[in-house]
């Protein structure tokens, strides 16, 4: 006899998603300009937006299986922009 569990993980949603984003950049920015602290929430749309974008248009097939996006791929552009650091990062531009 064989057993076993499923667990199925829902994606958050839009706005979950984009508070935990917000909150994490957030938290990295505080030290930096106010300018650049500002500009948080504006960055944080445009990268869930072209997440977005990218996933729709270019969905998973038989031909193009390597087409896999998830929130990982949106975790490694926030650790990127994780490691900016005060002498890079003078104002938002």
């Amino acid at each position: 006899m064989t057993l076993y569990s499923v667990f199925n993980c829902t994606p958050p949603s839009k706005d979950s998603t984009l508070k935990i984003f917000n909150q994490i950049l957030s938290k990295r920015l505080q030290e930096f300009p106010e300018d650049v602290l500002t500009s948080v929430n504006s960055v944080t749309q445009a990268t869930l937006s072209l997440f977005q974008s990218i996933s729709e248009k270019l969905p998973r097939t038989p031909q193009k299986f390597h087409y896999i996006f998830n929130l990982r791929n949106l975790t490694s552009v926030y650790e990127g922009l994780y490691q900016c650091t005060l002498d890079k990062i003078t104002n938002k531009s």
